[in-house]
């Protein structure tokens, strides 16, 4: 994942990049020193991650120290405010996330009509069948 994620973030046009992870469950747990060494090899003075889905872990306290900042929301995307995540965002990653999954396809409807008018990219890592549905 980290090479995919340096992959995303080069090259960095600015010096800051803020990311929104849709779906996320696993990757919010990755320690913060490896998003710090994502936004050093993308010669990055900030990083913002944004963590949202269910799966997040519940009690993951926001951090931020020395250029990143990470925030954990155990929650749907339609519970939060998508113009304040979304507008901000440079890009929406979607890990594998179930979108065409039969029984979580129903809930992702709304947060892609959303993503689909207002994100400004969005990367996925879907396998073929997921993406066929």
């Amino acid at each position: 994942k980290m090479l995919a994620m340096q992959a995303m973030l080069e090259p960095a046009q600015a010096s800051e990049r803020r990311i929104l992870v849709l779906g996320a469950r696993r990757e919010a747990s990755l320690a913060p020193p490896y998003w710090r060494e994502a936004m050093i090899a993308a010669g990055l003075g900030r990083l913002d991650v944004v963590f949202c889905g269910p799966e997040v872990p519940r009690g993951m306290k926001s951090y931020e120290c020395n250029g990143l900042s990470m925030q954990y929301h155990s929650c749907v995307f339609e519970k939060l405010d998508p113009r304040r995540y979304v507008d901000g965002a440079d890009v929406v990653m979607l890990y594998n996330p179930g979108l065409g999954h039969p029984a979580m396809a129903a809930s992702w409807r709304e947060s892609l009509k959303k993503l689909l008018v207002d994100a400004p990219k969005v990367c996925e890592k879907l396998p073929f069948v997921e993406i066929s549905r």
